[in-house]
């Protein structure tokens, strides 16, 4: 339904006929502009879908939850009124209205002359062209890492049942209640919680950088939004997701530095690579 009522709006969006475009009207170099900048809000929604229709495929045939998981009921709102407003936000920003920074800068110039208005719309569609073909880049390749580093998880988390479903006898849950945890091999780096629920460090793809890459290729699907769309809405989207995984991010790290006693010798960062 977005993706059609953003198709609606790209096809009405410009304010005259298209067939009366003239290099030397300002107005028609607006119009124009502005169907452009419809375009990109269209391609912001297209990616906001495939988005979400992978994260729901992830949730039903990816992920293995813990039945023992909670999480508060105020932060589960909170994500509900994000997502919903997240998704809404290429309908609300008009495009080249202003709510955008980057759409209608170049719109008209009616100081300057027609040829040098001209001149200046077609160099910067050509930049904008770029930017939306970078930003779509960016989020087809988070979006992979993102669904391998899911994957390597729910592979962890699945190997680690059906292991203690065959071997969690009562002798071998005294013999590794007496067994430290973390001795650097990849097998036996696991911790155990109170319910006999076992977690062993993730290896491979980004994770051979950070802690958590689901989190960095999250933040870079946003970062793709902001490319295409340039507004100020998916800026402040951006800056909000960014914000709390950083701080989710940190949590973990600091999890698995306090429950692997050798996990600092794989020199991760928690969720930028060599900085952060």
């Amino acid at each position: 339904a977005w993706i059609l009522f953003g198709t609606v709006r790209f096809m009405c969006c410009n304010d005259g006929d298209a067939s009366s475009y003239s290099p030397s009207s300002p107005s028609s170099l607006s119009s124009s502009h502005r169907r452009a900048c419809g375009g990109k809000q269209l391609i912001v929604m297209a990616m906001m879908q495939l988005h979400g229709f992978r994260r729901l495929y992830e949730c039903f045939r990816v992920h293995r939850f813990s039945r023992n998981s909670r999480q508060h009921v105020i932060v589960t709102a909170g994500g509900i009124c994000f997502y919903l407003l997240a998704t809404l936000a290429p309908v609300v920003d008009p495009p080249g209205g202003g709510g955008s920074f980057g759409c209608c800068y170049c719109s008209s110039d009616s100081s300057g002359s027609s040829s040098a208005v001209h001149d200046h719309s077609i160099r910067t569609t050509s930049i904008k062209g770029w930017t939306a073909s970078l930003g779509v880049a960016l989020f087809l390749l988070a979006s992979y890492h993102q669904h391998r580093c899911h994957r390597i998880l729910a592979d962890i988390r699945w190997r680690n049942k059906s292991t203690s479903k065959q071997q969690y006898s009562k002798r071998s849950r005294r013999r590794r209640a007496d067994s430290s945890v973390g001795h650097g091999d990849r097998n036996s780096a696991r911790s155990a919680d109170d319910n006999g629920s076992h977690y062993s460090v993730p290896y491979g793809d980004w994770f051979r950088h950070v802690s958590s890459p689901h989190y960095l290729a999250e933040i870079l699907i946003y970062a793709a939004f902001v490319i295409v769309s340039e507004t100020a809405t998916q800026i402040l989207c951006f800056v909000w997701v960014a914000s709390n995984l950083c701080i989710t991010a940190h949590k973990t790290h600091r999890w698995y530095l306090s429950h692997f006693s050798s996990y600092a010798q794989l020199k991760r960062k928690a969720i930028i690579p060599l900085l952060f």
